[in-house]
């Protein structure tokens, strides 16, 4: 499963959400797998100089993380689409309009329920592919 999360620049709120999603399906041994990209990002810019700050506070390395411009195979390619706020979630409606049925806004608690949906469902088919 591939998660996309989208902001403008792809350097802080973003790339911070994909960074810590893997992170964390990484400890819990999940196969899913979180990109992002930015609406009008620079390809090839650095995280923030904060957005690295914050996460190596929390054991995240994001100083490898370069920004990449969002493109409709992206889009199409990610089962589900997070949007930072409504201009991301329209220009992602702009680029996929079939994509518009699995973008969600950055309502934490959208995304955490939805997020925990998928988190649940990826943890019982991986327990299911060993007892089979």
């Amino acid at each position: 499963m591939k998660i996309l999360f989208v902001c403008t620049g792809n350097i802080c709120r973003s790339a911070m959400a994909e960074s810590l999603f893997n992170h964390h399906a990484q400890q819990q041994g999940l196969e899913i797998k979180a990109h992002s990209s930015g609406t009008d990002a620079t390809p090839g810019n650095s995280a923030t100089d904060l957005a690295v700050d914050v996460l190596a506070d929390r054991g995240i390395d994001l100083k490898d993380h370069r920004a990449r411009q969002l493109t409709s195979d992206q889009i199409s390619d990610s089962q589900i689409v997070i949007a930072m706020t409504r201009q991301h979630e329209a220009a992602i409606a702009k680029e996929d309009q079939p994509a518009r049925s699995r973008t969600r806004p950055d309502d934490c608690s959208l995304n955490a329920q939805s997020l925990d949906f998928f988190l649940q469902k990826e943890r019982f088919q991986n327990e299911r592919r060993v007892t089979d």
